[in-house]
C-alpha cells in the first residue's frame, strides 16, 4: 500500500510532522503562520511549510488544492497556548 498523502495544519517547527514521517506517512505540506517557525520547519524537511492564518479556512483549502491536490490525511497539531498573543483572552473562556 502506498504511503498516505498527508498535510500538517498548525505545523509549528515540525514535531508532529516528524513523527508522522517516521510512521510512514507521506508528508507534503505544513501550514503555519509565524515566519521564524516556518523557517525552522523548512530547514528540517524536504516538503515545504507555508505561511497562512488558518482562521481563513477557505484560503487554506485553496492552498492545499493548488500545492498538494487530494490528500488522505489532514493532521492538526494542538496550539501551544503560552506562545499565542490571545492566551490570556482564551484562558478566560469557561470551558478551558
Amino acid at each position: 500500500m502506498a504511503a498516505l498523502k498527508t498535510i500538517d495544519l498548525f505545523s509549528g517547527c515540525g514535531g508532529f510532522s516528524q513523527g508522522l514521517t517516521e510512521a510512514g506517512f507521506d508528508l507534503r505540506l505544513g501550514i503555519e503562520y509565524k515566519d521564524d517557525i516556518i523557517d525552522t520547519y523548512n530547514a528540517n524537511f524536504a516538503h515545504p511549510a507555508v505561511k497562512h492564518d488558518l482562521m481563513d479556512w477557505q484560503g487554506a483549502v485553496d492552498i492545499i488544492r493548488k500545492r498538494v491536490g487530494d490528500v488522505d490525511v489532514v493532521a492538526g497539531s494542538p496550539p501551544f497556548f503560552e506562545l499565542h498573543s490571545w492566551h490570556e483572552r482564551a484562558m478566560s473562556y469557561p470551558w478551558l
